[in-house]
């Protein structure tokens, strides 16, 4: 009985330790997603790729 009750104790353990890393491996996926994007917009902006928004702060004042 002890055994049995060990064994599921376990049992749950090693469940638990594999859903924790499959969440934060989606978490990571999920925040580097979107950092990517913002990181290659950011480049192309600051190589001249694309044009800054006309309302843009970051347009030199004249």
């Amino acid at each position: 009985m002890l055994r049995q009750e060990l064994e599921r104790s376990r049992q749950k353990e090693l469940e638990y330790a594999k859903n924790e890393k499959t969440f934060l491996l989606s978490l990571s996926h999920d925040i580097k997603t979107p950092l990517s994007a913002i990181k290659l917009y950011s480049k192309a902006l600051s190589k001249g790729y694309i044009p800054l928004p006309k309302n843009s702060s970051l347009q030199p004042k004249v």
